[in-house]
């Protein structure tokens, strides 16, 4: 587990290393690093707490500390994760900030604003019903700026 510790965190310091802190490679860098921060506490606690989650007592652990919905298998994999984060990243600024409003009214707990310049969502906090529902959101905007775009001739469509 030290090892792998190590090994990732020196991706974060070869990341800012050979990108730069302003880069757009690095930026992400911060949360990511919390992230596994969190993730290496919770394993190094015991083999309970590795599964363990704020909303998980209330209704049964599901795959990666995501719960289950109730009465679904419906849960959050690390691919659909990444994969929220790398769409939310081909946004506008503008179109980010209204994704962290939705996740505020919907999953408040999921939603931290604690900085007045920026929004944290923390993804394994979302219940199942409003991640996805985010990443459909997400997947309109993405879809409706490339019909856009291929309607004025700005992109090829084959």
């Amino acid at each position: 587990m030290d090892a792998l510790r190590a090994d990732i965190d020196l991706i974060w310091e070869n990341a800012i290393t050979f990108n730069g802190e302003g880069s757009w490679i690095t930026r992400p860098v911060g949360p990511m690093k919390t992230f596994t921060a969190r993730k290496f506490a919770e394993a190094t606690a015991g083999p309970a707490a590795a599964h363990a989650h704020p909303v998980a007592a209330a209704r049964g652990a599901g795959v990666g500390n995501v719960p289950y919905a109730e009465g679904s298998p419906l849960f959050i994999t690390p691919a659909m994760r990444n994969q929220l984060f790398e769409n939310s990243q081909k946004l506008k600024d503008v179109e980010r900030v209204e994704i962290g409003k939705l996740v505020t009214a919907m999953c408040p707990r999921a939603a931290d604003n604690s900085v007045p310049t920026e929004m944290k969502i923390d993804v394994d906090a979302m219940d199942p019903k409003t991640f996805v529902r985010i990443d459909t959101y997400v997947r309109r905007l993405l879809a409706a700026a490339l019909n856009a775009a291929q309607a004025t001739g700005i992109v090829s469509t084959s």
